[in-house]
């Protein structure tokens, strides 16, 4: 899911920056080809030089909270799937049993989840800031982000 939301974060300012990229997104299950063309303009390294004509750093900060987001379950990797599951092993180093993890109960894995999850909704509003520049002026939100980011979120 967090994954999901820098991805979103990013298409829109794709889309703000080239309005004609909403048809592009929208006709994505046309056919194969509008399949194609939409994976190819979204994307993210697309996504990362574009944001980089807004923001050099909020750049780099979507490209490392994006990969690490895949490393911790974005995508099938080992991290992912090897950090939720326990493998019990013999003495001799023989595999007894898996148990895959449905839910973390460790608090640690508990502080650092809400903790990214924090991150990546405050990747996402310096995103949406430029795209609605007036309205985050307006509600006084541009101040609160740039607060939190000074705390190092």
């Amino acid at each position: 899911m967090m994954r999901s939301c820098l991805e979103y974060a990013g298409y829109a300012l794709l889309i703000f920056d080239d309005p004609h990229l909403e048809q592009v997104f929208v006709d994505r299950h046309i056919g194969d080809a509008s399949r194609k063309t939409q994976r190819r303009k979204f994307e993210i390294p697309k996504i990362v030089t574009k944001i980089a004509c807004f923001d050099q750093k909020l750049s780099k900060i979507f490209k490392e909270m994006y990969d690490s987001r895949i490393d911790f379950g974005g995508h099938p990797n080992p991290r992912a799937m090897l950090g939720a599951m326990n493998l019990e092993k013999s003495e001799g180093e023989q595999l007894i049993s898996m148990t895959t993890f449905a839910l973390a109960v460790d608090p640690r894995i508990i502080e650092f989840s809400m903790h990214k999850v924090t991150q990546v909704g405050l990747t996402s509003q310096c995103i949406f800031r430029h795209i609605f520049a007036e309205r985050f002026d307006c509600l006084a939100i541009r101040d609160e982000i740039d607060a939190l980011s000074k705390e190092g979120l």
